[in-house]
């Protein structure tokens, strides 16, 4: 989940696991069998809050948009040797330490890892690193070709309108010269459900 707040100019992360329960099932299953729109739902209701818009990548198209988002350069603690075998979209993060540039599989295998390793903190640091380094002014003089990926590539709800309209938005983000400051909301698990004062403290981060 990303909000963009634009009063204070800042990007608020908060990334959840695919086994989060809700309502009896789980965000992995409600996307698998009923759609992203019942994930968004889910999750509003989970948070209190009403998100705006939903983007529904397959995995190798978000790489793919990624990736044509210009470079971003990333910094690990220590070396990720990990490999995954049993969910369904096996995956292996194979990382030294130190800062690099991540690529789009690079980018979704560190969020999984970093997830199923139960560090919510450095998964929303992936995104709101990338975040950071992607809204520039390169891609901004770029938006048009990018929205019009973004909307082959991808499922959404967002419209040209609704594109248009966030222009001066887009201007602000992309082309400040202070910088953009970034939140990352940490939910903490007991099993697969989300404790009550860590979900309780993220419900902050997403008051409209």
């Amino acid at each position: 989940m990303i909000q963009v707040d634009l009063d204070n100019k800042s990007y608020k992360v908060c990334t959840l696991k695919s086994s989060t329960e809700y309502d009896g099932s789980t965000l992995g299953y409600i996307y698998a069998h009923s759609g992203i729109q019942n994930v968004k739902s889910a999750a509003e209701n989970m948070f209190s809050t009403t998100f705006d818009y939903y983007i529904d990548f397959q995995r190798d198209a978000f790489c793919e948009y990624f990736d044509s988002l210009g470079d971003v350069n990333y910094a690990l603690v220590s070396d990720i040797k990990y490999k995954n075998n049993k969910s369904a979209v096996a995956f292996t993060v194979r990382m030294k330490a130190g800062e690099q540039v991540i690529k789009g599989s690079q980018a979704v295998n560190l969020v999984r890892y970093f997830l199923e390793s139960n560090n919510q903190q450095n998964a929303n640091d992936v995104l709101l690193t990338s975040l950071s380094k992607q809204m520039n002014p390169d891609n901004f003089a770029n938006k048009d070709s990018l929205f019009q990926n973004l909307v082959t590539k991808s499922t959404t709800n967002i419209t040209v309108r609704d594109y248009s309209a966030a222009d001066d938005s887009i201007t602000v983000l992309c082309n400040s010269q202070n910088g953009i400051s970034v939140y990352g909301a940490e939910i903490k698990y007991k099993k697969n459900k989300i404790t009550k004062d860590t979900l309780q403290n993220a419900k902050g981060y997403f008051v409209k």
